[in-house]
């Protein structure tokens, strides 16, 4: 696997950062009741974590800018990683094998 230089990470996480913060939901008073509560109960996300067998997070994210620019990333966070104790925490119980949303990352 190559790894990424800072550079990378932080260019990733602007645009992490950039998406969550440019979600919104739209609501036009016209949506029904039960069409409204499901709105509410959706979680804004960022992308979707897995964890494997030896503890090793795999996280699957997408970035979009509002004028239209996109990025993906897929990290994996091993334990001995410098931010795996901060990914785990905010990624929270992770069935090994199973995706999970994954909320935005604080600002």
């Amino acid at each position: 696997m190559v790894r990424s230089s800072h550079r990378h990470w932080r260019l990733i996480g602007a645009l992490i950062l950039s998406a969550a913060s440019s979600c919104h939901a739209v609501d036009n008073g016209k949506a029904p009741k039960a069409d409204q509560a499901r709105e509410e109960k959706q979680v804004e996300t960022v992308g979707a974590a897995m964890r494997e067998a030896d503890g090793t997070y795999i996280l699957q994210l997408r970035a979009t800018s509002d004028g239209g620019d996109m990025g993906d990333a897929l990290i994996r966070y091993r334990r001995g990683d410098k931010d795996y104790d901060a990914i785990a925490r905010h990624v929270g119980p992770v069935p090994v094998g199973q995706w999970v949303l994954v909320k935005p990352f604080p600002k």
